[in-house]
């Protein structure tokens, strides 16, 4: 080795022991992946640093502030920002990924990690729990297949501590359901199972911001339930579920709060809580509460409910048509 060689990687390294990790990690928040990996090769002393600094890229626009963890295409994908990492499904090849992230960062900090076409029976949730150990970030975006769903993966569900976008092909145990943190997004896009609609009013009650969920209601009485709790939160929601009503419930619900369907209309009986409008023309009316919430109905039509909330002053409820398979 040369004076000046030697020199140089004397320089190099008394810098990287002067520079204290919070600062370096400041240093490296704008450093790019490709450059941290030729950072650690210029010392030993700067690869501890890299290792033990801080990755940010909750700075970035919108699709680079994101962690993407995906197993697509016969490839398991790591992004991070703009950095793409990638391997083979065998699991040393997983533990080489995890052994390379432990390496460029300690922590990493985005606004949103998204999780997808993962197929838990070959990857571990341990390995992606490994991934995200040290991690900061605001949302989580999971999809579950059925046949991928086990105990781990519904713990991992269950520890979860921010608001969850969660999309599954089949119905969560009740208490995974509840478990999950308010304000998430949770679709079940399989329609053959079925909550109970108390299990769904307590859904309601945690204020989701989205619930894409097939429940059955019982009564007329857990109807309005319902009813009332979606129109309980102040914040711009969206409710969607599909389902069968039979229409002696329906009746009864009117009933209950003092409307009555009669032959093509709704009528008013003693009904004082609700004021009743009706639209002979267009064959749509609707039924308010104190401003709080709507039931837009059409006349002679099976049921099916949805809720969205265009404003947060503006939600309602709509009963339309819906054929009975």
């Amino acid at each position: 080795m040369s004076d000046d060689d030697h020199s140089s990687t004397e320089e190099t390294t008394l810098f990287s022991k002067l520079l204290i990790p919070d600062i370096f990690s400041e240093v490296l928040r704008y450093v790019k992946m490709r450059d941290r990996v030729n950072l650690r090769l210029c010392s030993h002393a700067l690869e501890d640093a890299v290792a033990r600094s801080d990755l940010h890229i909750d700075h970035c626009p919108d699709d680079d502030s994101i962690m993407r963890i995906d197993g697509d295409n016969e490839m398991f994908t790591v992004n991070l920002g703009s950095a793409l990492i990638k391997c083979q499904f065998e699991d040393e090849e997983l533990k080489k990924l995890i052994l390379f992230r432990k390496r460029l960062f300690e922590r990493a900090y985005c606004k949103y990690v998204h999780i997808a076409n993962i197929n838990y029976n070959i990857i571990p949730i341990a390995r992606i729990k490994f991934l995200l150990c040290g991690s900061v970030f605001k949302k989580l975006s999971v999809t579950i297949r059925r046949e991928e769903y086990n105990e781990s993966v519904k713990d991992f569900i269950r520890e979860q501590k921010v608001p969850m976008t969660l999309m599954v092909d089949f119905l969560l145990d009740d208490k995974t359901l509840l478990s999950i943190r308010p304000w998430s997004r949770i679709s079940a896009f399989l329609w053959k199972d079925k909550l109970s609609d108390r299990t769904f009013l307590q859904l309601l009650k945690k204020n989701h911001k989205q619930l894409s969920i097939p429940f059955e209601i019982s009564s007329a009485e857990a109807f309005l339930d319902i009813v009332k709790a979606i129109a309980s939160c102040r914040k711009d929601q969206r409710i969607d579920f599909s389902y069968s009503v039979k229409s002696e419930i329906v009746d009864k619900f009117l009933l209950l709060i003092g409307l009555r369907r009669s032959a093509n209309t709704i009528v008013n009986e003693n009904c004082t809580e609700f004021a009743l409008d009706v639209d002979d023309s267009t064959f749509v009316g609707s039924i308010q509460r104190a401003g709080r919430y709507k039931l837009i109905y059409q006349k002679n039509v099976n049921i099916r409910v949805s809720h969205h909330t265009v404003g947060v002053d503006d939600p309602f409820v709509v009963i339309d048509r819906e054929p009975i398979m």
